[in-house]
Order: structure tokens, then sequence, then C-alpha cells
């Protein structure tokens, strides 16, 4: 609703858009590209090792298989934006 009113796309138009989009960084973040939204952020796909964790309460040990995990990371503008807004509202 707010990118239809700020572009002057019909609300389904926006949809379409914005759809699109989700969809284009969800392939390429699969396919283990980085995709980047100046002065937004950017998303990339993070791989982490097999690893042994503890079991505090029973004191075990728990074999970790690797896995895979999209990141999002915002750029410094859009943190510097989010930083202004919160000290314009107290």
């Amino acid at each position: 609703m707010f990118v239809a009113a700020q572009t002057g796309l019909s609300i389904k138009e926006a949809e379409t858009a914005i759809d699109a989009t989700n969809s284009v960084i969800t392939e390429q973040v699969a396919k283990g590209n980085k995709v980047v939204m100046r002065g937004f952020g950017s998303f990339c796909k993070k791989r982490y090792k097999a690893k042994m964790v503890r079991n505090v309460r029973e004191g075990t040990c728990l074999a970790m298989p690797a896995y895979v995990k999209p990141v999002f990371k915002p750029s410094a503008m859009f943190v510097g934006y989010i930083q202004a807004k919160r000290y314009e509202e107290t």
C-alpha cells in the first residue's frame, strides 16, 4: 500500500513488483550470489561448519551438522536513517 502510494502504481502493480523483487532475491541468495540493494543493505548466504555443542542440562555433547543460513546486512545509510528517526521520537 505504501509502495503504491509513493510510486503512483496501482496496489496490484505494486504487489507484483514487490513479489518479483522478493523472488529474485530469494533465487539469487539460494544460488549463492550476493544481492546488494544500494542504500538498503545486502543479502547473502552464510555457511556454518559442523561442530560439537554441549547440552548444559544433561552434560552431553551433540554433533551439530553444517548448515547454511540467509543473512541480511543493513547499509550504513539505512542504519543512520533508522538511528536518526529513533532520536526524533524521543
